[in-house]
């Protein structure tokens, strides 16, 4: 999430698209997520032809995003982010409220707030041949690889 906010802050002064929606999280909404965010895309796009009708290929570009999100794990919100330079989207672990805005700056409130707010933790497997560390932060968790873990364990018998 921080690449994200870095990536986003280094193309201010572009023609910026941000497009947040909140979603609901159980799996049987799954089309009320869908339709929420094809309408803001929509509205986005309008945005777009009257901000700068140059910039229409944008439009193609946010329809790109909306076919890479995954639908079965949404989260609480989608963010979709797109200039000439730029085409990504993310989940929101936290809340948020529904914002298209178009114009020089990204909208990195929401982002600012899941990098602040989102939770850490640490994980500890063990199980009767080998011990794991994993470490996580909000839904996204990585398993520690070093001298150390994963640490098997061998019985040896004298």
């Amino acid at each position: 999430m921080k690449r994200l906010l870095d990536l986003l802050n280094a193309h201010s002064g572009e023609f910026n698209v941000s497009v947040i929606v909140p979603v609901e999280h159980e799996s049987f909404n799954k089309e009320v997520n869908r339709n929420r965010v094809k309408v803001a895309i929509k509205e986005a796009g309008e945005k777009i032809l009257t901000q700068r009708s140059d910039y229409d290929f944008l439009v193609g570009k946010a329809a790109a995003l909306f076919d890479q999100i995954d639908w079965e794990h949404p989260a609480k919100g989608v963010g979709l982010f797109f200039s000439p330079s730029v085409s990504e989207w993310t989940y929101f672990t936290q809340p948020v409220t529904e914002k298209i805005i178009a114009g020089e700056l990204f909208e990195t409130r929401d982002i600012v707030y899941e990098i602040t707010n989102t939770m850490r933790f640490w994980l500890l497997v063990i199980s009767m041949n080998r011990t794991r560390l994993f470490w996580g932060e909000g839904n996204k968790i990585h398993e520690m690889q070093d001298e150390r873990f994963p640490l098997h364990y061998v019985e040896e018998f004298d």
